[in-house]
């Protein structure tokens, strides 16, 4: 895991796996061979250490548990795990907002790599993009702008 705390914005810390890439992403049960993922979050320095926990776990659920990582998955419970009182509770993959250009077209070992950020969801967010679809739920936080670095932010979900 790679933190960096030099970012324009001095109250920002952007957290990086660095080496999820080097483990297969297993779909289904067989291995994916189209790509691979390296995952981000950008927080407050104040929450860093809970967003550390946050990333670590998706990473290792991907490695010791084989749960498929890629844009618009979710990994239920996750943020939950760490503080049960917080509006969000699990984790929606998405496309990172910052560094988008920097990140993309990565390549890593003549593989393909996606870098996905964290993205915190609360039960409603969650019950929606099962009920409706992903995609939809991925455009209404970006329609709301939600902010992502906030734990314990308003659903955009009524």
């Amino acid at each position: 895991m790679s933190i960096w705390d030099d970012m324009p914005e001095k109250d920002l810390v952007l957290i990086m796996s660095m080496t999820l890439s080097h483990y297969p992403l297993i779909e289904y049960g067989i291995p994916y061979t189209k790509g691979k993922a390296e995952l981000m979050c950008i927080c407050h320095k104040k929450d860093e250490d809970i967003f550390r926990s946050i990333l670590s776990t998706c990473a290792f659920c991907v490695i010791n548990s084989q749960w498929f990582v890629a844009p618009r998955a979710i990994f239920p419970n996750v943020v939950e795990m760490y503080d049960k009182t917080l509006q969000m509770k699990h984790i929606y993959f998405g496309f990172p907002l910052m560094f988008r250009k920097q990140l993309s077209n990565a390549n890593i070992g003549g593989i393909p790599t996606e870098w996905l950020s964290i993205i915190p969801i609360s039960e409603t967010e969650y019950q929606f993009a099962i009920n409706h679809s992903v995609e939809e739920l991925g455009y209404l936080l970006e329609k709301h702008n939600a902010d992502y670095m906030d734990l314990d932010r308003k659903s955009v979900i009524q």
